[in-house]
């Protein structure tokens, strides 16, 4: 197992709080700021070794080394998508399709849960939950699907049934693309 590379852990408080923080940096994943949630300052500096090794453990493993809701990293991989379209490294249609379908299907069912704590198996649960969610889940009551096209706000009639193998497999590229991504 490689040694990550790590800054030490600097203890400091803030002017709005009397309790102690921390911060470092693992290369690779930036730097970290978390609340240690004690005004006494031995207990602050015993905390922060304990979760700056926490973290570096987590980074070795390959994990982050910070646990990261799956809502966050997903907004931020879809940020990133439109500004690789931005920048031209990537096709337009990839701004004017993914983000929809990652803030409608993917956020709608992964949500707050910690992206690294997301098994196969919910992976797979959520395949079923796609196939159903126009005829019987969360979409089988939308009536219109609003979108923008042009800079005007256009909607169209939802389509109330199982989405098609290709664009399954359209959306669990994207999903994997995601999962990379962090």
């Amino acid at each position: 197992m490689a040694k990550t590379e790590a800054t030490e852990p600097k203890v400091f408080q803030r002017k709005d709080s009397p309790n102690y923080w921390v911060r470092f940096s693992i290369k690779g994943q930036g730097q970290i700021r978390m609340p240690l949630g004690t005004a006494d300052e031995a207990e602050a500096l015993q905390l922060a070794q304990r979760e700056h090794q926490r973290a570096v453990l987590r980074a070795e493993e390959g994990l982050l080394a910070v646990k990261s809701s799956f809502e966050k990293v997903a907004r931020e991989y879809s940020a990133d998508l439109k500004a690789q379209v931005a920048a031209g490294e990537a096709k337009p249609y990839v701004e004017r399709d993914y983000p929809p379908i990652i803030e409608r299907y993917f956020i709608a069912y992964f949500g707050k849960r910690p992206i690294d704590a997301i098994t196969s198996g919910e992976i797979q649960r959520y395949q079923v939950w796609r196939k159903a969610y126009w005829v019987t889940g969360p979409g089988k009551d939308v009536r219109y699907i609003e979108y923008e096209r042009g800079g005007k706000r256009l909607s169209r009639p939802a389509k109330h049934e199982q989405p098609t193998l290709s664009c399954l497999r359209k959306e669990a590229s994207l999903l994997r693309s995601l999962f990379t991504y962090t």
